[in-house]
């Protein structure tokens, strides 16, 4: 997503106005254990982790767990609620929230999902970073 492009080059005013317009769009689709409501989760969380912009982590904890709740949500798409609800916690230092879902991932080291993940905006190694030191 070019938000997350944005985000990573330092535009922060052209982040903000790109995740709002994200965001409104997301808002008009149908609610639900979709990829956008995943792919947001993770997103929201990272862009605020380097951006410190309006902080929208509501709405990321309530997609992911609309994801998380779904007995029949693709495992890609739990992989990545997973990421936001870990990258939540450890931006609002909630040692065991990061712990719990530091376990969760950590047994997806070395699959197919965190190799996209890493290859796209590397929050699963900065998941695992984060998560280790929450761990030690």
């Amino acid at each position: 997503m070019e938000v997350l492009l944005e985000s990573q080059l330092g535009n922060i005013d052209e982040t903000g106005v790109m995740l709002e317009q994200y965001l409104e769009a997301l808002s008009l689709s149908p609610s639900g254990p979709t990829t956008s409501y995943a792919r947001a989760s993770a997103m929201i969380p990272f862009i605020n982790r380097i951006s410190h912009g309006a902080d929208r982590s509501d709405l990321a904890r309530k997609w992911a767990e609309t994801v998380l709740a779904s007995p029949s949500v693709a495992p890609l798409l739990t992989f990545d609620a997973r990421v936001g609800i870990a990258l939540l916690a450890v931006q609002q230092d909630d040692v065991t929230a990061a712990r719990e879902q530091y376990a969760e991932l950590e047994s997806e080291q070395g699959t197919i999902w965190s190799r996209v993940m890493a290859a796209g905006p590397g929050v699963y190694k900065l998941l695992l970073v984060c998560g280790r030191h929450h761990k030690a």
